[in-house]
Order: structure tokens, then C-alpha cells, then sequence
């Protein structure tokens, strides 16, 4: 070994000196960055968007990208309907669905229970790349719920069972404005939506709390599930499941699938007293008795099960074979029930003959129980609403008389919001009994109940409650202006849109203001007919379009068109003052 120099010990530690500067440097740009993410971390999560990104977040029970959806995700508590080792059937609305959801369209799917509605969303949705899926909450109270935002990744909402979802915990009002102002948030926000309902009573229902038109632009975006005839289904049956078509079969997919032979035989085997305390579920679940969570308390299953069964015999006992027979589940900690709607909707029997008779029993034998009286009241109003029931009125006095017996518990000191809720609602019924006899009575009636309603719902304290009661007073008003008094009732109506005005705003709740500004505008060009022509025909003018800001031809064309029809009659009329 040679000896080193001087000359190479100091190129040595030279070349180390300019490796370690190098090193170094790259290790002090590194904490570098380190720190300016700690930072920017640090101070975003003080920021408002931070908060309000957790609120959001914290609002739905999924939020993942589409491609790590699991069943119970979309499924939720009807997760025993979903059985991975079944084939699923696709069929030609797939391809609908599909082709929908890539032009970025919203979509609402309309069928019968069992005929696949939630099965199919979870499918497509699964498919998708670069989308993340939202779920709201069951519990969500969407009266104070966000809506997100687009940002950079493209976002899917999922309102599955809106049937369900308009069935709010909270007492709000008949008209469900805060899920129609939350669905207008999501169609400002450039958020997709993929909704189902159940076809039949419980579709017309949600059409008259909500208007669909919000979740869908046009006709063909609302997809109806298919049915299959016997001989289509002996072949799906045979080539896709190697199995019969059972006798439950009722032209639904899920019938070909779901064991509803097997729970109908598990049915029949039930001793009396068990069926019972299915009956009673029914009876509850019929009356709308039951919470967001579609859960009904223990208590009323049992004082009803104890009705039914004259001496209540071994309820407990009963009811441990109901949960080992799957019908329900119990909630132990919450003392409530979960029962799974399809076993009672295809093979519980209450054993009364019609409707009118369910609500009459519970009715009859919850007289003491407010909350229940009160959740009856409104059901019986929602089937007043639907046009295909037979004997409809019935149901809207049965709402009357329901609310009333409920008041007898309320009061404006010791309950207020249920007494203001009780009272617009009974307001709401009697302006619709208006329509059909003692017009005179019950309009009086209507606006008595709506004042008693605003001296709980202040501008104050409850400003959407009041906006509400507002508007609805001016629209009895002008009913009532009809008959008697017309000028002075045309301008109480005026004059309660108007306080309504002062909540719905164009910014805060669109749609709200919009359908104000145009009963106002009507108002006024009524008026117009009596007294300061000029003026109040102007006045009508400038309200009828103001709710064009809102009514535009791409998003409510049904609605454009009448407000302009009208918006050219006045302007008729205002050439023909002129003229004079």
C-alpha cells in the first residue's frame, strides 16, 4: 500500500465536504417541505372549510369512491335482501341507467317492493370510475344539512326510498320545503342524483311533498322498473338461478329470489299470539307510527299485541321467536323494533277489512298517546293526497279530528312546536275540505288554525315554520276572497306573502321564493280589478317575474310556461288600460 498524500487528504475531505452540502441540502429542502405542509395543514384545519368540509362529511354514512361500494353500503337495514352468491339478473334498464349516469343526468327509479330498484343502483353505481358516492344518514335532519360541493372529483348522491326519506322525524310541516330546498342545493352544486321510489301510493305521496322535476329534467329520466310475466319468469328462474318460480311470485324480480315462500310457511307455522304481535306492527306501520328509522317502540306493540290478544300472554316469549324466525330485530338498548317491510307487506294480515278500519283502531286505542295521535294525523293526510284511494275524504277528516284529539295534550306553552305544527297542518286540511263542502265554514276554520300556528312560529324564532304559515294564509285568503270581501281578503293575502318574502329570499330557498312571488303576482293582478289598476297590474308584473329567475325553461319548463302565459295576459291587460 502506497502512502498518501497531503495533496489526496485534502481532495479527500473535499469531495466528503461537497457530498455532505449536497445531502444536506437535499435533507433541509425535504423538512422544508415537510414543514410547509404541517403548516398549510395546520392552519386549513383552523380554516371555516375545514369545518364545514367535517360537517358536511359528517352528515352521510357513505362517502367512498364508487369502486369500493360493499352491499351494506347501498343496502343498509334491507341488507338481508342482498345475497352475493345469487346471480344478478341485468336487464334493458342497466343499460338506461348506465348510459344516464356517463351524460352526467340525474335519474329516479320507480317500482314495486321486491322489483330490484336498490339492487340496480348498487350495480351501476359499482361501475363507475372517478365518481365518490354519498349516502345521507337515515338520520340526517335535512332542514339543517349541507349540501357538498362539486370541487374536483365528480360526486353521485344517493336518495334511495325517497318515500322513506320525506317521512322526516323532525315535525316539520306538510310540504317537505327542507329536502326540496336540499335537493335544489345539490342541482346548484352540479351534484348528480340517483333516486328511487316505490310506484304506486307511496309515489303520488312523495309528488305531492315534493316536485320531482327538482331530481330530474325531463319524463325520460324517470325509469320504471320491469315486470315479467310467467313465462319470461319460468326462464330467468330456470337458465339464471336453476330454480322454479315460487308461488309468491308477483311479476318482480326480487320474488323470484328472495325466500318469501319460505317466511309465508315459516308464517302459517306461527302460533296466533305471534302473528299478533305482527299484526300490531302492521297496524303501527300502516298509521305511519314508527321513526325515521322506520322503528317502532316495543311499548306500542305491546299495549296493541295485548289488545289483540285479549290477555297479552307471554309477549316476551313470542317475540324471541319472531327475531328467531327473522321477521324482526329488536333494538335492545333503544327498546324499539325493526320489522322488514317486504314479510309485512306480502304476508302479514291485520284481519281488518280496509284502511279506514286501521286508522280508526289505532286511533281508538292510543287516545292517550300524543306522539302517536299526532304521526296518525299526518299519515291520514298523506292518503288524502293520493287520488287513486277510494273514499279520500274520510282520510282528510279523520286528519282533522286526529290532530284535535292530539291538541288536547299540546299547548302553546307546554308543547309549542307540536301545537304550531298540529294547527298549520289542521289549517292545510281545511283549506282542502273547502274545496269540496261548506266552503265558507271550513275557510274560516283554516285561517283561525294558521293564526294559532304564528303565534308560535315567529319571523324569530321560526323563520322557515313561518314563511310557511305566511304563505299559506295568503292562499286561503285569496280563496276566501272568492266568496266574500274580496279586496280586503286580496289584500291580507298580499300582505301575508309578503311577510313570507322576508324569509324566502332568491339566494337562501329558491324554489320557496319563487312559488311566493308568483301567488303574489296573482294576487295583485286580482286586485288590480278593484282598485289602483296601474299599479297593482305593474306590481303583478315585477312578481311573476321575479319567479322567472328561478322557473327557467331548461330546468322547470311546465312552470316557465304558465308564469308567462299569465306574464302575457297582464301585459294584454296593461295595453288595454293604457288605451283608455
Amino acid at each position: 500500500m502506497g502512502k498518501t498524500t497531503s495533496t489526496e487528504t485534502i481532495l479527500t475531505i473535499t469531495n466528503y465536504w461537497q457530498f455532505d452540502k449536497a445531502t444536506i441540502g437535499i435533507i433541509l429542502g425535504i423538512l422544508g417541505i415537510i414543514v410547509t405542509i404541517g403548516v398549510t395543514i395546520y392552519f386549513y384545519r383552523k380554516s371555516d372549510e375545514y369545518y364545514e368540509n367535517l360537517k358536511i362529511r359528517n352528515q352521510y354514512s357513505v362517502w367512498k369512491k364508487s369502486s369500493k361500494l360493499i352491499p351494506q353500503d347501498i343496502f343498509g337495514n334491507d341488507y338481508y335482501r342482498y345475497n352475493e352468491k345469487i346471480h344478478y339478473h341485468y336487464s334493458k334498464i342497466n343499460n338506461q341507467i348506465e348510459e344516464k349516469i356517463s351524460k352526467g343526468e340525474n335519474i329516479l327509479l320507480i317500482g314495486r317492493p321486491l322489483s330490484g330498484k336498490t339492487r340496480a343502483i348498487y350495480e351501476n353505481l359499482r361501475k363507475l370510475k372517478n365518481y365518490k358516492v354519498l349516502i345521507p344518514k337515515s338520520s340526517i335532519n335535512f332542514r339543517n344539512a349541507i349540501a357538498p360541493k362539486y370541487r374536483k372529483d365528480k360526486k353521485i348522491i344517493v336518495l334511495d326510498n325517497l318515500h322513506n326519506l320525506i317521512k322526516s322525524k323532525d315535525i316539520s310541516l306538510q310540504k317537505d320545503d327542507a329536502l326540496i330546498n336540499y335537493i335544489s342545493e345539490l342541482r346548484k352544486n352540479d351534484i348528480n342524483i340517483i333516486a328511487s321510489c316505490q310506484s304506486g301510493v307511496e309515489f303520488e305521496i312523495v309528488c305531492q311533498k315534493i316536485d320531482i322535476t327538482l331530481i330530474v329534467d325531463s319524463k325520460e329520466n324517470i325509469l320504471y322498473m320491469p315486470e315479467y310475466e310467467l313465462v319470461e319468469a319460468k326462464k330467468i328462474a330456470e337458465e339464471e338461478f336453476n330454480a322454479t318460480v315460487p308461488d309468491t311470485f308477483d311479476k318482480t324480480i326480487g320474488s323470484l329470489i328472495l325466500p318469501l315462500q319460505t317466511m309465508q310457511n315459516r308464517y302459517n307455522d306461527l302460533d296466533a299470539y305471534a302473528k299478533n304481535i305482527l299484526a300490531a306492527i302492521k297496524m303501527l306501520y300502516i298509521a305511519g307510527i314508527y321513526d325515521k328509522e322506520g322503528l317502532f317502540l316495543v311499548d306500542r306493540v305491546k299495549a296493541l299485541y295485548e289488545k289483540l290478544s285479549l290477555n297479552g300472554f307471554n309477549f316476551q316469549n313470542y317475540l324471541k321467536e319472531l327475531i328467531k324466525n327473522e321477521f324482526i330485530e329488536k333494538i335492545i338498548e333503544r327498546q324499539k323494533i325493526r320489522a322488514r317491510d317486504v314479510y309485512l307487506n306480502y304476508i302479514v294480515d291485520t284481519g281488518l277489512e280496509n284502511l279506514i278500519d286501521n286508522f280508526n283502531y289505532i286511533i281508538s286505542n292510543f287516545k292517550d298517546d300524543s306522539e302517536a295521535l299526532f304521526l296518525c294525523a299526518r299519515k291520514a293526510y298523506d292518503f288524502w293526497t293520493v287520488q287513486t284511494i277510494k273514499n279520500r275524504i274520510d282520510f282528510l277528516q279523520i286528519s282533522i279530528s286526529t290532530y284535535n284529539e292530539a291538541l288536547k295534550f299540546f299547548s302553546q306553552k307546554n308543547n309549542p312546536t307540536y301545537y304550531a305544527t298540529a294547527q298549520h297542518n289542521i289549517g292545510m286540511a281545511y283549506y282542502d275540505l273547502s274545496g269540496i263542502k261548506d266552503l265558507e265554514f271550513n275557510l274560516k276554520n283554516g285561517i283561525n288554525a294558521y293564526y294559532k300556528a304564528l303565534k308560535v312560529f315567529t319571523l324569530k324564532d321560526y323563520p322557515q315554520e313561518y314563511a310557511a304559515t305566511q304563505n299559506n294564509l295568503g292562499a286561503i285568503f285569496f280563496k276566501y276572497s272568492e266568496i266574500i270581501d274580496k279586496e280586503e281578503n286580496l289584500e291580507k293575502a298580499i300582505a301575508a306573502y309578503n311577510e313570507a318574502l322576508k324569509v324566502r329570499t332568491l339566494k337562501d330557498y329558491p324554489q320557496d321564493y319563487a312559488q311566493t312571488q308568483h301567488n303574489l303576482g296573482i294576487s295583485y293582478y286580482y286586485l288590480a280589478e278593484k282598485k289602483d289598476t296601474e299599479t297593482n297590474l305593474n306590481k303583478a308584473l315585477i312578481s311573476l317575474n321575479k319567479a322567472l329567475k328561478v322557473y327557467s325553461p331548461e330546468l322547470f319548463p311546465d312552470r316557465y310556461k304558465s308564469v308567462k302565459s299569465i306574464i302575457e295576459i297582464i301585459e294584454k291587460a296593461c295595453i288595454g288600460f293604457f288605451k283608455q
